[in-house]
């Protein structure tokens, strides 16, 4: 699996478990699948999304 084609685990899931962010990509390696942490960040989007639905 190359950089385009990520699977993504968001929220708690993927970034505070290891053992589940495995145990997905664990059976994925014959595509190549690795697991890696890069941190989203999602509260901020969250709460711009939630501004402008309140806005309108």
């Amino acid at each position: 699996m190359d950089d385009g084609n990520p699977i993504v685990l968001g929220g708690g899931i993927g970034q505070h478990s290891e053992a589940i962010r495995a145990q997905v990509t664990n059976g994925l390696t014959f595509l190549g699948a690795q697991h890696r942490l890069v941190a989203t960040h999602e509260e901020p989007q969250i709460a711009r999304h939630c501004g402008s639905l309140l806005a309108a």
